[in-house]
């Protein structure tokens, strides 16, 4: 029986940004939390920062924690066309070339091609947060955010923000 559950997810940036991730995603799996909580299984949430950061901290959990269920959670970087061990596995320019013989399908998970891709799912709600200066015209008017390119979505966004006061402070991810 699993005794901890150890979710490896690529983000958070620096310390206080990994904080608000962390309870981010204590609020978004609440009720698997509270499930493993009533089993007596212990969660936690590692936020990694960069991508291969979060690869590297998912493979030395497998070798330091090999009771717990380790699970690696990172952005999908492009459209999924393949399981996703071969998506993960896909060798570059494409793809990260991961080595993941020794570990099981259950333990590899996907966001969205890009994370940031979901701000523009709800650009009123951006357009609340950043207020004077916010340009929602520069966004891509689609309810199919997954289907915009990562170079779209990040040059929406910079566009959108780049003239409100909040906008030097927006990190939009890169290829790590």
């Amino acid at each position: 029986m699993v005794k901890e559950i150890r979710l490896y997810v690529e983000g958070g940036g620096d310390k206080e940004g990994k904080a608000r991730l962390r309870q981010a995603f204590t609020t978004f799996l609440g009720e698997l939390h509270n499930e493993a909580r009533r089993r007596g299984v212990r969660w936690q949430t590692v936020l990694c920062g960069s991508r291969t950061q979060t690869y590297e901290d998912f493979l030395l959990a497998l070798r330091t924690h090999p009771d717990a269920l380790n699970l690696l959670l990172v952005d999908a970087e492009r459209p999924v066309t393949a399981s996703v061990r071969d998506h993960l596995q896909t060798t570059a320019p494409e793809g990260d070339g991961w080595q993941l013989a020794s570990v099981h399908d259950e333990q590899l998970h996907l966001m969205a091609q890009l994370m940031e891709a979901w701000f523009i799912a709800e650009p009123a709600v951006l357009a609340a947060l950043y207020g004077k200066g916010f340009a929602a015209g520069a966004l891509p008017r689609t309810r199919n955010v997954e289907a915009v390119a990562k170079s779209r979505v990040l040059d929406a966004l910079h566009r959108a923000t780049k003239d409100t006061q909040k906008a030097p402070t927006i990190r939009c991810g890169t290829r790590r």
